[in-house]
């Protein structure tokens, strides 16, 4: 794809779900200075912190805020969240020796409710 759209390909980000969350395809994305966002289902362990991705979120400052409109669903009432946002550089820990060697560095974001309403979640 990159060959096809060319010097296109540096205002692109690609955007994917949790299957895309596999270190090969980061460490292309990252190797070939592409874009991307990875909602992300491993729970990988971190190069320079203790403890786990999932958990890092939680330890950083919060970076800002944003109100989002919730629109109403099903028996869900319609209402306003407030979200933090967090963000850091990471290096993943990779299990296979070959992949140590080939690390690839980037951010990692969060957002989050302080409270939420009952019945939500």
């Amino acid at each position: 794809m990159a060959e096809r759209l060319g010097e296109i390909q540096k205002r692109v980000i690609t955007v994917c779900d949790r299957e895309a969350d596999i270190w090969h395809y980061l460490h292309y994305k990252v190797s070939h200075g592409q874009r991307f966002v990875v909602r992300t289902a491993q729970n990988s362990r971190l190069e320079e912190a203790p403890g786990k991705l999932f958990e890092l979120p939680e330890v950083l400052a919060t970076a800002g805020s944003h109100t989002l409109n919730v629109m109403q669903k099903g028996g869900r009432a319609a209402r306003q969240a407030r979200m933090f946002i967090r963000y850091s550089e990471v290096s993943i820990k990779i299990a296979t020796t070959a992949a140590r060697r080939s690390r690839s560095r980037m951010s990692v974001a969060g957002s989050s409710q302080r409270t939420v309403p009952a019945g939500i979640c």
